[in-house]
């Protein structure tokens, strides 16, 4: 989210045309799907493993390596089909090269937040559903 943002601060601080920003806001929009998609392949085999009884810890270790190869292939095919695009487009393509640079930054930053981010967001609000259910099922058992 802090990439989104800093995306789009940058887009109006420079002195261009009203068009690049508004045509870079394209770019963000189409880099959250792109960067979704892998904290999504992340997130579903953690979860898998961990209904096959496999303690989280484990399973987070075990599928980070796993997911990576599918994670970076996508983004780098992206990646290099994109920098044509961003920094020598052809004649007529120059108006796309705002998206183009857009998702250069910030998917190459995103998917390095995504290999490291998700896999620790997913032990926090693990561990905080965990002790809020302890929390609730200890009140639940007082009250009855």
């Amino acid at each position: 989210m802090i990439i989104y943002i800093k995306n789009i601060s940058d887009l109006f601080k420079t002195k261009t045309k009203i068009l690049r920003p508004l045509v870079s806001i394209l770019g963000i929009i189409i880099l959250s799907g792109i960067d979704v998609a892998g904290a999504i392949l992340l997130i579903d085999l953690i979860l898998t493993k961990r209904r096959q009884k496999i303690p989280r810890d484990v399973a987070i270790r075990e599928v980070a390596p796993i997911r990576l190869k599918p994670i970076l292939m996508t983004v780098i095919i992206t990646l290099v089909m994109i920098i044509r695009l961003a920094f020598f487009p052809d004649t007529g393509m120059d108006a796309y090269s705002p998206i183009a640079t857009v998702i250069l930054g910030g998917l190459s930053i995103s998917t390095l937040l995504t290999l490291i981010v998700i896999p620790v967001m997913h032990s926090v609000v693990d561990d905080g559903t965990q002790l809020f259910s302890r929390i609730f099922k200890k009140q639940y058992i007082r009250k009855h």
